[in-house]
């Protein structure tokens, strides 16, 4: 473990790294004073979303070291509730003094996955920064009223899913987490004592058994960090599914590439320039789709979160589309009811 960089310091650092500096727990608490912060949270490393209280305006707000020592070296206000708050005054120099409307602020806040926390200043001006909190991640960040379009970056970026979140002792464990894959698990094939042991991102081999009672040996991260199915049997019929619909679509015009339910959702009003019997699976095309109408393309529609509709969050491929008899048999409007459309079958 390397040594404090700070100049006379011999303390061991907080964090472990092989060619950038560290510091020890009182020096790193020195340089986010220096940024204006005070770190609220206990410190885990560069990257993590990390709790802190500005020391000029008070604002609670969650950034990562990395970013600290990135503004500072540019000699920038690190807190960004002080920094929109100043940009705004310069931007409104043109605009003028306007007011916003604090209602539709918080309802673009939560319809992008945000709890609206309220205004960082009074009054509320155009462009002056918000409080919010991700309701997935639990990140606290200041944000201007054009950034809440764009959504917390954990929907695209999975690694800062835990952001803004206090890690326990063991929740690195696949037994002790929320994967979906623990259920896939070969206690019989598997020791007791890699059961015991085995994290979400080991490269150890291990014995899985799919929903489909297919049995598989494979890396432990690649089955914690697969999107698809990591059964080899699963994955081998789901592409020959895909090609003889692909063949299909070929012989017949008027059928389609797209998947069912995918296909299902096509507008049949706004997209008159395109024909749905035409349209790639790949294609980057932006067109419409409905129930709650929205835009996109097919390929980013059947990739990364594979939302069925962007406004109710619920997902392609769930129990309530393959299963709807199940579905109709749980009273509407209830947890029980929604919760068809967040999950799919080899979850249940």
């Amino acid at each position: 473990m390397m040594t404090c960089a700070a100049d006379g310091c011999e303390r061991t650092g907080a964090f472990r790294t092989r060619t950038r500096p560290t510091w020890c727990d009182e020096h790193l608490r020195a340089l986010y004073k220096e940024g204006g912060l005070t770190l609220l949270d206990r410190f885990t490393k560069p990257a993590e979303y990390l709790l802190t209280r500005c020391n000029h305006c008070g604002f609670e707000g969650h950034y990562r070291f990395e970013y600290v020592l990135e503004r500072r070296k540019h000699s920038e206000q690190v807190c960004r509730a002080c920094y929109w708050t100043k940009w705004a005054k310069g931007a409104r120099k043109h605009s003028g003094n306007r007011p916003v409307d604090l209602h539709h602020i918080q309802q673009m806040a939560e319809a992008n996955g945000f709890t609206y926390l309220g205004p960082l200043t009074e009054p509320s001006l155009d462009e002056d920064p918000h409080g919010t909190r991700c309701n997935r991640c639990g990140r606290v960040e200041a944000q201007r009223p054009g950034d809440l379009g764009w959504g917390c970056t954990c929907s695209r970026n999975t690694k800062t899913a835990s952001a803004g979140t206090k890690k326990t002792a063991g929740a690195n464990l696949l037994k002790n987490s929320d994967s979906r894959y623990a259920d896939w698990w070969d206690h019989d094939r598997n020791p007791p004592e890699l059961w015991e042991t085995a994290k979400l991102k080991s490269r150890k081999e291990a014995w899985w058994r799919c929903p489909a009672d297919h049995s598989f040996q494979r890396r432990i991260s690649d089955v914690t960090g697969s999107h698809s199915s990591p059964c080899p049997t699963c994955r081998e019929a789901a592409a020959e599914t895909r090609k003889r619909r692909a063949d299909e679509a070929a012989e017949d015009p008027l059928s389609t590439r797209l998947t069912p339910e995918i296909a299902s959702q096509w507008h049949p009003t706004k997209n008159e320039k395109f024909k749905l019997s035409t349209i790639s699976p790949n294609s980057r095309r932006v067109v419409w789709w409905c129930g709650h109408e929205f835009q996109a393309t097919p390929r980013e529609r059947d990739k990364y979160e594979r939302l069925r509709c962007p406004e109710c969050r619920t997902i392609l491929d769930s129990l309530a589309f393959h299963y709807p008899e199940i579905a109709d048999e749980c009273p509407p409007k209830t947890r029980f009811h929604h919760g068809m459309f967040d999950l799919i079958p080899a979850s249940w």
